[in-house]
């Protein structure tokens, strides 16, 4: 009657959070969670450019710190003369379509690797869609990754689980076929972020306490030819990937950045560790040289830790536990397996988390739809598309502006002579965080300054809630506000106010 009751909750949770996540689908807001916009400006890279890299230290002075494979998908499906906005909704729509199918994984795997019943590996697989933060749910690559990662552990478990009492029977090079599709969803995680190349190192490690160091050999060798294939294949055809992808990346660590993070999403956290303890706890109980407890372990502590390590990059947030917290919650299931009164704890829990993670009111974390401001939404994004109608019509050949409204700068693309400045900010200029340790890649903005001094870009675009100063000082350049329009401030240079 218990389990009934909350399988009957889960199942309402997962209903409102999916009309919730099909509602920002169509919602016309713009950049959810203030994450989303570099990301449209790397599919709106390809659609014009032709390519993702570009050079950091020439205008439009983009640089995308990301693998490919998430840009490339989205830009497939929109047109280059679409409304910026299909951007958004198509990449928010891949997202959802990738976090179900990482939960119909999830939920399978437990079915028929972990032998639970059916509705159980389901209810605890729809309990898990709460744990998608806002980087899951907007235009990212994020959920993508995770898809591929937990489509790869998902054929890595099921193959430790056939063979694992057979693994002296059975002939190395049998195992051949089973790496494969393995190595091949690593290397797709590996080409959507950075980041997924953790798997290279995890699943070698894990094969190796479980069957042994040939297998684990031969596997690390397939996934590090598989993502040197990848790599090689990428710099051929993208001169600028490493200035990019690597350079772009390299931000530098930090421990203050840590701390505010962590003092920012410290509910997260919270909530997060919780998972952790409960866990633990499981972990502690089982007996002390049980085989399955090791692998285990040597499985899902690595994305703990490294999850963590990550952190410490500038701009970085808690959404590098969610490999670690998927894993930790398979193996939790596996935990108290045999001990059906447990489940009904561990559903409990999650609907529990549920209730704390949305209740607290953190965009970051989640994100809600804004049904009653969609008119409001609309209204704005039409005024954006007016502005940049206006200021196009008013550029001759080969100019461009520089605006500093994210959501305006959609709609301006590709006359925009600075668009990832978000991203180039801590490393180009005064930052307020601090980096105790490196090192840091700083691209050089000098360009930007000297066309400033110049007067050659006929607009810098803000509106009084963009802190401009605090990047721009423009009456050093003689930049002065000449117009307003549709509640923009239009600053032109001095000895060029009458065009």
């Amino acid at each position: 009657m218990i389990r009934r009751i909350l399988f009957s909750l889960i199942l309402v949770v997962f209903s409102l959070q999916l009309a919730n996540r099909v509602y920002l689908i169509i919602e016309p807001s713009p950049d959810l969670g203030g994450i989303e916009t570099t990301f449209v400006h790397g599919v709106q890279s390809i659609q014009h450019h032709g390519t993702l890299y570009k050079n950091p230290e020439k205008p439009p002075y983009e640089f995308f710190q990301y693998h490919p494979l998430y840009f490339y998908a989205v830009a497939l499906l929109v047109d280059k003369g679409d409304d910026p906005i299909s951007i958004y909704r198509v990449g928010r729509a891949l997202n959802l379509v990738f976090n179900l199918f990482t939960i119909a994984l999830l939920a399978l795997f437990m079915k028929h690797q972990l032998s639970m019943e059916k509705y159980l590996a389901w209810a605890i697989a729809l309990g898990a869609f709460s744990l998608f933060w806002s980087h899951n749910i907007a235009v990212r690559p994020d959920s993508l990754k995770t898809l591929c990662i937990v489509t790869s552990a998902s054929l890595f478990g099921k193959y430790i689980l056939a063979n694992y009492y057979s693994k002296n029977n059975q002939p190395l090079t049998d195992s051949i076929v089973s790496f494969f599709p393995i190595a091949l969803c690593s290397t797709l995680a590996f080409a959507t972020k950075q980041d997924g190349i953790l798997a290279m190192g995890i699943f070698p490690l894990t094969l190796w306490v479980a069957m042994g160091f040939s297998r684990a050999f031969l596997l690390g060798i397939m996934m590090l030819l598989s993502n040197l294939l990848f790599v090689l294949l990428l710099s051929s055809t993208s001169p600028l990937y490493w200035t990019n992808a690597w350079l772009g990346l390299n931000q530098g660590l930090s421990v203050p950045w840590l701390g505010y993070m962590a003092s920012f999403h410290r509910l997260d956290l919270l909530l997060y560790g919780g998972w952790l303890v409960a866990w633990i706890i499981g972990l502690v109980r089982l007996r002390k040289n049980d085989a399955h407890k090791k692998i285990w372990l040597t499985f899902t502590i690595p994305w703990w830790v490294l999850g963590l390590w990550m952190m410490l990059k500038w701009g970085s947030t808690p959404v590098y536990l969610m490999e670690a917290i998927l894993f930790m919650l398979l193996s939790t299931a596996w935990l108290i397996q045999g001990r059906p009164q447990l489940y009904n704890v561990l559903l409990a829990s999650m609907l529990l988390f549920s209730g704390l993670w949305y209740g607290q009111g953190n965009s970051m974390s989640h994100r809600f739809a804004q049904i009653d401001r969609y008119d409001h939404l609309q209204e704005e994004a039409l005024r954006k598309n007016k502005l940049a109608d206006y200021l196009k019509n008013q550029l001759r050949d080969n100019e461009s502006v520089v605006s500093f409204d994210k959501a305006l700068n959609v709609y301006l693309y590709p006359n925009l002579y600075w668009s990832t400045y978000e991203a180039e900010y801590p490393n180009g200029m005064d930052c307020a965080f601090q980096f105790p340790f490196g090192p840091r890649k700083i691209f050089s903005l000098d360009s930007l300054h000297s066309d400033l001094t110049q007067g050659k870009l006929p607009y810098v675009i803000a509106r009084p809630c963009n802190r401009i100063d605090a990047m721009l000082d423009l009456a050093e350049y003689d930049y002065h506000c000449t117009d307003t329009l549709y509640g923009y401030f239009l600053y032109t240079p001095y000895n060029k106010v009458a065009r």
